[in-house]
């Protein structure tokens, strides 16, 4: 059967990405020790590089202190992947920073000593001829530096996940106020009128019919309950204290505790008696005011 465009598109399109190991891909796993290696097998001299590339035990020796190159630059990595796991920064930071210098630092150091003297024992080599006069300090600097970066991407990567959580809750919010009303109709003679919700400062319950009252002094009916009008309103903005008002943050002027432990509202516009909200709703009205306008005084002594 022949297989079509379409489908060898397809197959190329539902390639798995490139694993990752940790912080990075496999690529550099590979070249940051093939990197590290050249450097220390980098003579003093250029002129020099032909003679050594000469020597009989220049492949098993570049190929063996690969090896342990790459075994010790996946120490470090697996260590800061795992103690990421296990110890944040942000939630254990002094046991971290412990467990960062021993199983971060020391271990890998102590790991590549090991495996180089294990190597150097074979060829019929002392250590501290090379390895310690030139190729531990930049084993040192090499894992202080490998460990300082991956702890820099984990902040980075920390920041970036706080923001994504930030900008999420505030496109909910969002969301969310889309989803309430933007303004009523009401009636005006043989037409309606629209009043946005911006313009609203309270609506209250008059016999039979619910009355919107602007913040500059107006009075309209409107055609839903209280009850129904409540659901369409954001909660953030507006509040239902009582059967009888619903009332915007803007329109609260002052608050006064009564003995009951509940609440005496003056509201703008001024209505014919101060607002009373009972004490099974005096808790809640205070905190939604207290979130969302800047009076920290209230309630007042």
């Amino acid at each position: 059967m022949k297989r079509t465009r379409k489908d060898t598109r397809s197959k190329n399109e539902e390639k798995p990405k490139e694993e990752e190991i940790g912080f990075i891909n496999n690529r550099i796993l590979f070249l940051v020790p093939l990197l590290f290696t050249t450097i220390l097998f980098w003579p003093f001299s250029i002129a020099h590089i032909p003679v050594i590339l000469r020597r009989p035990s220049f492949i098993p020796g570049f190929a063996t202190t690969y090896t342990i190159s790459f075994l010790f630059f996946f120490l470090i990595l697996w260590a800061n992947d795992w103690l990421n796991r296990k110890y944040k920064w942000e939630e254990q930071f002094l046991k971290r920073s412990i467990l960062q210098f021993f199983i971060g630092i020391v271990t890998p150091i102590l790991f590549a000593i090991v495996c180089s003297k294990s190597y150097f024992d074979l060829l019929g080599l002392n250590i501290t001829m090379l390895y310690s006069r030139h190729i531990l300090p930049l084993v040192i600097l090499f894992t202080v530096g490998a460990n300082i970066i991956f702890c820099l991407v984990y902040q980075t990567k920390l920041f970036k996940k706080m923001g994504n959580i930030a900008q999420t809750a505030q496109d909910q919010q969002w969301q969310e106020q889309q989803n309430y009303t933007r303004f009523f109709m009401v009636p005006n003679g043989n037409s309606q009128e629209k009043i946005p919700i911006e313009d609203i400062a309270y609506a209250y319950k008059d016999g039979p019919n619910t009355i919107l009252k602007t913040h500059d002094g107006q009075s309209k009916i409107l055609w839903h309950s209280i009850e129904e009008l409540q659901p369409q309103l954001d909660p953030t903005l507006f509040n239902k204290i009582s059967r009888a008002y619903i009332i915007s943050c803007t329109a609260v002027k002052s608050i006064e505790k009564t003995e009951n432990r509940g609440l005496l509202l003056t509201l703008s516009p001024k209505t014919t008696n101060r607002v009373k909200v009972g004490r099974e709703k005096a808790n809640q009205v205070m905190n939604w005011l207290r979130r969302q306008t800047a009076h920290t005084q209230w309630p007042p002594s």
